[in-house]
């Protein structure tokens, strides 16, 4: 989170098919994200990260301009 507390709230509803989002910025170097399903954090194997669907390695996870980490 950073230092104006900005949060996005979303809710995802799969009828059969992937459900997903698109961030773009244009600012900032990184975007950290800490995902909860259901008010719980989310399972690493719920999480599919870019276009080869990588699961991250922990959460919260960070991405940035080189990568997932």
């Amino acid at each position: 989170m950073g230092p104006y507390d900005h949060r996005i709230g979303f809710a995802l509803n799969n009828y059969g098919a992937i459900d997903g989002v698109h961030f773009a910025t244009h600012c900032a170097d990184s975007l950290v994200f800490h995902l909860f399903v259901n008010g719980h954090p989310a399972g690493l194997e719920q999480v599919y990260v870019g276009h080869g669907s990588t699961h991250p390695l922990s959460m919260p996870f960070t991405i940035d301009r080189s990568g997932v980490h």
